[in-house]
């Protein structure tokens, strides 16, 4: 297998376990970008739109239109920025505690899926890759950027 094939394999995988974990909630009717957003703002509430945007890695307006969504299905709330009147942070509701429970355990359950015929070291290991992969990617990203804004070509 060459590198080439890796790319294309993750991406692979990726998608299906976006699949795989939208089937899972259908039932609450939240979609795995949902879930995610959900799940994001349960470790760091009262945060404003476009900074969980920088978080989620999406444009703030498609964020906007999942938490009109979440909004209407009453998971979550918008509050004045006391700061900046034109903004708002986001605070999850009561309803969104069992939601989340059931988020928790509907990714245990598909991570299990994934990992089923794997060892502990050999989950540990790929772990570890993919957090070097995204430590790659990310000073690839930041190295682009910066040359970008220097007006340098990358002429690797």
């Amino acid at each position: 297998m060459n590198s080439t094939d890796i790319a294309f394999l993750f991406g692979e995988v990726a998608r299906l376990t976006r699949r795989r974990f939208n089937q899972q909630m259908e039932s609450f009717r939240l979609t795995h970008a949902q879930s995610r957003t959900l799940l994001r703002l349960s470790r760091c509430q009262g945060l404003r739109q476009v900074d969980l945007a920088k978080i989620l890695e999406i444009q703030p307006i498609t964020l906007v239109k999942q938490l009109d969504q979440l909004v209407e299905m009453g998971l979550i709330e918008r509050r004045n920025d006391e700061q900046d009147r034109r903004a708002f942070r986001l605070y999850l509701l009561p309803a969104a505690e069992p939601v989340l429970t059931e988020i928790r355990a509907e990714v245990q359950e598909l991570q299990s899926l994934m990992t089923k015929d794997l060892t502990a070291a050999q989950i540990d290991a790929f772990v570890e890759a993919l957090l070097v992969m995204k430590t790659n990617l990310l000073s690839e990203d930041i190295d682009t950027t910066h040359s970008a804004m220097l007006g340098k070509e990358d002429k690797s």
